[in-house]
């Protein structure tokens, strides 16, 4: 199974789907996520970017045998310095268009039909 999460806007807000519980609140300097599905353990993170906060929940729902796709853990996504620290690590960008432009701006936790998985090296 492939756990999905949709968030949009500069202050994040999660779109829960099929009944599952989502939440992002933002209390500066921290950022937390909540998630309830039913099956799996009750998750709450807490970190002060985006990045880190997507990199423990997609380790946390992997302990539970899940995959986190979301924009942050797909192979096409980019998320340049500049990028980072203009959205306290939410924002980066979608490389699916295949040209070298950074023209597609996308939130970390954001997901779109296109996701397709990292393959470690």
């Amino acid at each position: 199974m492939v756990f999905e999460l949709s968030a949009e806007g500069p202050i994040v807000e999660i779109e829960p789907g099929l009944g599952e519980m989502v939440r992002v609140t933002n209390a500066y300097p921290d950022h937390t996520l909540s998630i309830e599905v039913e099956g799996l353990e009750p998750i709450e993170l807490s970190a002060k970017w985006g990045s880190v906060l997507a990199g423990l929940a997609e380790r946390a729902l992997e302990a539970q045998g899940e995959v986190l796709a979301v924009c942050g853990s797909c192979k096409y996504f980019l998320q340049t310095n500049l990028a980072a620290e203009w959205s306290n690590g939410f924002s980066g960008y979608c490389l699916k268009a295949g040209d070298d432009k950074l023209d597609t701006v996308v939130e970390i936790l954001g997901h779109c039909d296109q996701w397709c998985m990292k393959v470690s090296t």
